[in-house]
């Protein structure tokens, strides 16, 4: 199955920088803002996961069906104003960035 990864413009915090991405804990790529990484994945459950500096998207877990040709997730840091990026930078570290998945033109979170 082809799973491909875009990272999105969310926010005007940390356009400069690259996220790093693993997959199943294996640091696969480094992205910046409109880049892509797609790989291929055997049907069954995964790790994905973005960090950047002692921030990170959490381990996020997500299933391979069969049925599934390809998947498409999406990601970017989640804090949009001065507040809300100190939160997430000393609180809520691991949930500095998200994904969502793309489903038939609509995103839904990655659960």
């Amino acid at each position: 199955m082809n799973l491909k990864i875009t990272r999105v413009n969310s926010s005007w915090v940390d356009q400069a920088r690259s996220h790093r991405l693993y997959i199943n804990s294996k640091k696969v790529a480094d992205l910046r803002i409109g880049e892509e990484y797609e790989c291929s994945l055997p049907v069954g459950s995964h790790t994905i996961q973005a960090k950047l500096d002692w921030c990170s998207s959490g381990k996020q877990e997500f299933t391979i069906k069969s049925s599934e040709h390809e998947k498409h997730i999406i990601f970017g840091t989640v804090p949009s104003n001065p507040i809300s990026m100190l939160y997430h930078m000393f609180v809520g570290i691991n949930k500095y960035i998200a994904f969502k998945q793309v489903n038939k033109n609509e995103m839904e979170p990655l659960t």
